[in-house]
């Protein structure tokens, strides 16, 4: 089974990377998790966007660090480690 990170970048897009080391240069890592399973968690727990296509984490679009930490909690608990990758404002 394959262990992903889920990252995102300032503007809240999601994407998912199987290695530390191809994710992107300015993405932050939010997330961990094996397989299939973990990354249909990740799509289930963030909003679509208009595009129909593209993930986005709840309240970094809008620049509401807040509002998206309250979602990580939810969303990802246990995993409240990767909001230290995130800085104090959006």
């Amino acid at each position: 089974m394959a262990h992903y990170y889920a990252y995102c970048f300032r503007d809240g897009v999601v994407g998912f990377s199987q290695m530390l080391s191809t994710v992107p240069e300015g993405a932050l890592i939010f997330a961990e998790g094996e397989g299939r399973t973990f990354k249909n968690t990740v799509e289930t727990r963030c909003r679509l966007a208009y595009n129909g296509r593209t993930y986005l984490c709840p309240g970094l679009p809008e620049g509401d660090l807040s509002g998206f930490r309250l979602w990580h909690r939810w969303a990802f608990p246990g995993q409240s480690r990767f909001l230290d990758n995130f800085p104090r404002a959006a």
